[in-house]
């Protein structure tokens, strides 16, 4: 299992059509293993655990894929009330709650939230996220070509089994 370790925004691109996302920047990914303890990311969508320094494992990109699901649907950053470091005390508060989202389902308030918990053992997983959201989703029938991975490229998140893929043949786009 592997973690991005930086989701955030502007490491997710939209095709031209604005239905397919791919993720980028896999430079600071890696494999997920039980010391895993490092701090990278960008502060503002990094999870909690791992500002702290404790050992963490997929639900860091949990944590960071909701505040950046949070900021698609508000348009605002994440903690875009704090000023200077108090971003830190709120990361650190148990209970500190985003606000909720009007005029979405209530599933996706509670999704976010979920995803979003201080505590990691408490956040949902990506394959979680996954059965609640597909409901929501328009979604086509589009094959997913897969193969072997050599190298971090353009990705692509596969809802049919939640795994990433690469695109292998820049010039055709071949997944």
């Amino acid at each position: 299992k592997y973690s991005h370790r930086d989701l955030k925004p502007a490491n997710m691109l939209l095709d031209k059509t604005r239905t397919k996302l791919k993720i980028c920047d896999f430079g600071l990914s890696r494999k997920i293993t039980s010391d895993a303890s490092s701090v990278v990311g960008t502060i503002i969508y990094m999870a909690p655990e791992i500002l702290d320094c404790k050992p963490y494992d997929q639900k860091c990109d949990v944590y960071s894929w909701a505040l950046t699901f949070w900021e698609c649907f508000t348009r605002k950053r994440p903690f875009h009330e704090c000023k200077g470091m108090e971003i830190y005390s709120r990361k650190y508060q148990q209970d500190y709650r985003f606000e909720d989202i009007d005029n979405i389902p209530p599933e996706i308030n509670e999704l976010i939230l979920n995803s979003s918990k201080f505590e990691a053992r408490e956040r949902n997983t990506m394959e979680s996220v996954i059965v609640i959201i597909r409901p929501f989703l328009h979604e086509t029938e589009e094959e997913i070509h897969t193969g072997p991975v050599y190298e971090a490229t353009l990705w692509r998140l596969s809802w049919d089994d939640g795994q990433f893929y690469y695109c292998d043949v820049l010039s055709t786009l071949q997944w």
